[in-house]
């Protein structure tokens, strides 16, 4: 792989061994059996080995070198053109040709114009780095000299990374032929991105949030993208005001730190206009956004590149600006689903949802993105690695390995470069949709649960057990688990919590009492409080089932179910709740149990014939008949699902009537 990098002929021979490599990859992390000093002693023989190679997959280092000598003669890089009348003298060297944007203005974040600047200066004063074997010309020695920082960084991110991830999660990273690529074959930006994420996970991972935004700030004057996480880092540090207030300041006192030597009223109109004209000009495997272009030109016959790729920015840039508003509106429920139930369970382990929701933030600008190089996919192949250990996204690992045939568009032209967009894409969405959609499922269900527990949290008690009937996954239970608004420790889930279904469906740690649909196995007065949540019109018999709760309550049942007032909101509830069980059943197998990974919801097809869905007066009628008193009832109207939320108790005079908090 390293000997074919070097020469565009033998592009073909690069692929393969880059396919081979990912798949060796792929078995290596199945089988488990590498340590992490033998993952590590690989990785940094690799880099030494590939260090001296030509850039030959990419003419970007060219750039680094002219902007670190810019910088070393004490001018701005943001202020000037390469082609300038300024830079005649240097016009006539073989850098300026090799340029490939010499028109632009640098876009290069001011962190990474410091290391180019350090790189050069250093390959000038280290006669070592002009004498390895190379092309010839003034701009080896500095871009050998570059390329040494780069990949003493990579390999300092790794370490770290080390300590972070088990050995079968590194070496995805270590051993990534993009990684190796991006790295010291080449020696892009985005390797940097590996020490300072790494730093920042780590620093997170004590409780150190200030340290956490610290290095994720330098991480975003390296590579822009990486300043979309911070908004979310941010909210997710601490619910507290004056916390995040400090933290925000902490963010602007280093970006005015790393951009204080580059300080100049023209400089945010000069990469402004540049990076305008690379979204309108530049495209290169963008698969969602070849596919808009493609379908608007079948349509019309134009070409409408100019216009897509900036709505496109737009799009994405009103996307974040949803999720930064959903992260400071619901901060509270993302932790609830986004995090997972080991960091629940665990006391003091910071809240991993804001960096997944950077995560999300960082994937969506590939997927709006007009160009998508091999190295752009650094970043997400890293934070995937860390934040999803347990799910590793493997859409984001296979594209970056069949990215790399995009490299034959330069040694044979677009038919293999079109095959590999193409397939690389395809495959991306394909693996996503099975491997994700089913985390997606759970994660709108668990945010369904914390709604729902919402509603009724107010007729829960401090400290009162509660048994949640036909609780399917157990998200709602798990969030009364873990409720600490009542009481200074969350609830014993094996103790003060339950879940009751007939099947085994809970993916929380929580008690799971199965039984047969009809009667509880459990004593009378054994819970405070049971909870049903759209439950009763999918039993078989609604009166048994509400008879057995308020056998099993000391103290109240809370209901909460779908209704309807005329014929036509009955006939559209009905085919709404076959439509949900069946979208909620899928990934379950005939009898109805679930799939290996565990995260598929149970099937509740069989459910269909039982539907008897009511108005909000024969709920209360039906709880009257079984002996229960409605002590408050609550209609809920929501777009297209009218609900009824009724409180009952026993008909008996010694049972303590909770009073509802005024929350």
């Amino acid at each position: 792989m390293i000997l074919a990098a070097q020469q565009q002929h033998t592009f073909p021979v690069l692929v393969a061994a880059a396919l081979a490599v990912g798949a060796l990859q792929l078995a290596a992390w199945k089988l488990d059996a590498w340590k992490t000093g033998f993952i590590l002693a690989v990785a940094a023989v690799l880099r030494l080995l590939a260090f001296p190679t030509p850039p030959v997959l990419s003419d970007d280092m060219y750039r680094y070198v002219w902007d670190g000598w810019v910088v070393l003669e004490g001018m701005n890089p943001y202020a000037f053109l390469p082609s300038d009348a300024m830079f005649r003298d240097w016009h006539e060297g073989e850098l300026f040709c090799l340029l490939n944007s010499p028109d632009f203005h640098s876009v290069y974040p001011p962190v990474t114009q410091l290391f180019f600047a350090a790189g050069a200066l250093l390959g000038r004063e280290v006669p070592l780095f002009a004498s390895i074997p190379g092309p010839e010309g003034a701009w080896w020695g500095s871009w050998m000299g570059i390329k040494a920082l780069f990949t003493a960084a990579e390999l300092g991110g790794l370490f770290m990374l080390s300590r972070l991830v088990r050995p079968r999660t590194l070496l995805l990273v270590a051993l990534s032929p993009v990684l190796l690529i991006a790295g010291s074959l080449q020696g892009h930006t985005d390797v940097l991105l590996l020490p300072l994420l790494a730093a920042g996970v780590a620093s997170w991972k004590k409780g150190k949030w200030g340290a956490a935004v610290f290095w994720v700030t330098v991480a975003g004057w390296v590579k822009l993208v990486p300043l979309v996480m911070l908004p979310f880092l941010i909210l997710g540090a601490s619910t507290r005001w004056p916390t995040r207030f400090r933290l925000t300041a902490w963010v602007a006192l280093v970006s005015v730190a790393v951009w204080l030597p580059f300080a100049a009223a023209y400089v945010p109109a000069n990469i402004s206009d540049s990076l305008r004209l690379y979204v309108a000009w530049f495209e290169f495997n963008a698969g969602p956004y070849y596919l808009v272009k493609e379908w608007y030109e079948f349509r019309t016959g134009a070409d409408w590149s100019k216009q897509i790729g900036p709505a496109f920015r737009e799009i994405y840039l009103g996307v974040v600006v949803l999720l930064g508003v959903a992260a400071l509106a619901r901060s509270q429920r993302l932790r609830f689903v986004l995090d997972d139930v080991a960091e629940k369970r665990a006391s003091g382990v910071p809240a991993w949802w804001a960096w997944k929701m950077g995560y999300g933030a960082w994937a969506l600008y590939l997927v709006f993105s007009t160009t998508v190089h091999p190295w752009y996919l650094v970043g997400v192949l890293i934070l995937g690695a860390v934040l999803f250990e347990n799910r590793i996204p493997w859409h984001w690992f296979i594209l970056s390995v069949v990215s790399v045939a995009t490299y034959l568009l330069y040694s044979h032209g677009q038919a293999p470069y079109w095959w590999a967009v193409r397939t690389g894409w395809g495959v991306w969405f394909v693996v996503w949709a099975w491997q994700r959609s089913p985390a997606w499922l759970q994660a709108v269900l668990a945010w369904r649960a914390d709604a729902k527990y919402g509603m009724i949290r107010r007729w829960v008690g401090p400290g009162e057990s509660v048994l949640d009937v036909g609780g399917g996954e157990g998200y709602l239970a798990w969030r009364r688990a873990t409720d600490t608004h009542f009481t200074t420790s969350p609830l014993d889930p094996g103790r003060d919590v339950a879940v009751a279904e007939v099947r085994p469906s809970v993916n929380v740690p929580v008690q799971n009492i199965q039984y047969d649909g009809l009667v509880l196995p459990v004593d009378d007065s054994t819970y405070d409080v049971v909870v049903m949540t759209y439950v009763l019109h999918h039993a078989a018999s609604p009166s048994t089932v509400l008879e057995e709760a308020l056998r099993v309550a000391r103290h109240r049942v809370i209901v909460l179910e779908s209704t309807y007032r005329w014929g036509w909101e009955h006939a559209l509830l009905r085919r709404l709740d076959v439509l949900a069980n069946r979208l909620r059943s899928v990934g379950r197998t005939p009898d109805g149990s679930s799939q290996p990974d565990g995260l598929s919801p149970f099937g509740m097809n069989e459910q269909e014939a039982h539907l008897q869905h009511r108005t909000d007066r024969a709920w209360v009628e039906l709880a009257s008949r079984m002996g229960a008193c409605v002590v408050a009832c609550r209609p809920i109207w929501r777009p297209l699902h009218r609900q009824f939320l009724f409180v009952t108790v026993p008909n008996d005079a010694k049972v303590e009537r909770h009073k509802p908090s005024k929350e």
